[in-house]
C-alpha cells in the first residue's frame, strides 16, 4: 500500500492536459500498443469533445474480462442517463468482442462528464440519442483495437447474425462461432471452412435448421 499511495501522490502532482497518452500507456500490461481515440462533435449547437483510452489484449470475454476503458467528455450529462447509456453502449461494443473466451476479475469501464462545454444537461431525446451514437462509435473503435492487439491474433473478424428469433439467440450463436478453436484455426490459416462455422452455430442452438441458413464469408456466399 505504501508504494501505491506514493504513486498516487506522484501522479496527482503530474496531472496535465498533456498527460492523456501517458496515462493510456501506464495502464497497459501485455498490450503491444496504446489504445486511445477521440472525436469532436456538436450537440444543440454546442461543440464538444469525447475522448477515451483502453487497455486489453488477453483474457478478453465474456463481459469485457481483463480490460479497462476510461472515457471523458466536456458535456453536461444527467448521471442516470449517462449510466443507462454507458451500459447499453458497452453491451454493443466492449461486451461484444472476444479474443480467447477467458476472463479474470479485472474489468472496468468509466465515463466522466465534467460539463465545461456549457450545454444544458443531456437527459434523453434527440440530443441523448446523438450522444449515444457518438459514444458507440468511439467505443467500437477502441473495442476493435483490443481485438487487433489480441495476444497471438493475426485476424480481426466481424460476425453478423441476422434473422434470429431473439437477440439472445443471435448473440449465443455469434459467441459460439467466435470462440470456436476450429473456426479460429481456419481463419488463422486463411481457410474459409464454412462447415466449421455452421457446426459451431448448430452446437450453440440445436433448433437451428441448416436448410434455412445462408452463410457469407467476405461477401462470398
Amino acid at each position: 500500500m505504501e508504494k501505491i499511495e506514493a504513486g498516487i501522490t506522484a501522479a496527482v502532482r503530474a496531472l496535465s492536459p498533456k498527460g492523456f497518452r501517458a496515462a493510456a500507456e501506464a495502464i497497459t500490461t501485455t498490450d503491444r500498443t496504446i489504445k486511445v481515440g477521440y472525436l469532436t462533435e456538436s450537440i444543440g449547437g454546442k461543440p464538444y469533445t469525447l475522448a477515451a483510452m483502453a487497455k486489453g489484449a488477453g483474457m478478453i470475454e465474456p463481459n469485457m474480462a481483463t480490460m479497462l476503458a476510461y472515457g471523458i467528455t466536456d458535456l453536461a450529462v444527467d448521471p442516470a442517463f449517462l449510466q443507462t447509456t454507458l451500459k447499453r453502449v458497452v453491451d454493443r461494443t466492449f461486451n461484444a468482442i472476444t479474443v480467447d473466451g477467458d476472463q479474470s476479475t479485472n474489468d472496468t469501464v468509466l465515463l466522466m462528464a465534467n460539463g465545461t462545454a456549457g450545454n444544458k444537461p443531456i437527459s434523453g431525446g434527440k440530443t441523448g440519442a446523438a450522444f449515444a451514437q457518438h459514444l458507440e462509435r468511439l467505443f467500437l473503435y477502441l473495442a476493435r483495437q483490443i481485438v487487433l492487439d489480441g495476444e497471438g491474433a493475426t485476424k480481426c473478424l466481424t460476425i453478423t447474425v441476422t434473422g434470429a428469433k431473439t437477440a439472445r439467440q443471435a448473440e449465443t450463436i455469434a459467441r459460439a462461432i467466435g470462440n470456436s478453436q476450429l473456426v479460429k484455426c481456419a481463419f488463422f490459416g486463411g481457410d474459409p471452412n464454412w462447415g466449421r462455422i455452421l457446426s459451431a452455430a448448430g452446437a450453440a442452438d440445436p433448433r437451428l435448421n441448416p436448410h434455412q441458413v445462408t452463410l457469407a464469408i467476405a461477401g462470398t456466399c
